[in-house]
């Protein structure tokens, strides 16, 4: 291609067709990397904080085996996670749905008629007209 800019980088995307001849190389690559299928370890697990195990009353696992410490917190089960948060906030859904209809009612309230406006001007033309 003829142009007068920097160099045009240039990608190989597998999914849109086999490699061109000049890097037969990146077909092989690509094969090996679709061959070994890893799995993430912590797949099922979420990453808590100290402050937040203690919110939710699980500070007592610290050294189980239901924790993987890792950096500044711990991996727990989701499951588990799931369960002590449901413990903890009972009713987080019906706050949840109550938010989500309130922020919707937010949204619709400026497409409406501003009646209380109109009556401010009303009475404001009647009382003008009356000292006049």
């Amino acid at each position: 291609m003829a142009n007068e800019d920097k160099k045009m980088m240039t990608y190989y995307i597998p999914n849109l067709g086999p490699a061109p001849r000049w890097c037969g190389f990146l077909d092989s690559l690509t094969e090996e990397l679709e061959e070994g299928e890893t799995t993430t370890v912590y797949d099922d697990y979420k990453f808590v904080t100290v402050e937040e195990l203690h919110d939710l009353g699980l500070s007592h696992l610290i050294g189980t085996n239901l924790l993987r410490a890792y950096m500044h917190g711990y991996f727990i089960d989701i499951r588990l996670y799931r369960k002590a948060k449901s413990i903890i906030e009972p009713y987080s859904v019906n706050r949840y749905k109550e938010k989500k209809i309130k922020d919707k009612i937010a949204q619709q309230r400026p497409n409406r008629v501003q009646v209380e406006v109109i009556i401010h001007l009303y009475n404001f033309g009647k009382l003008y007209i009356e000292c006049s």
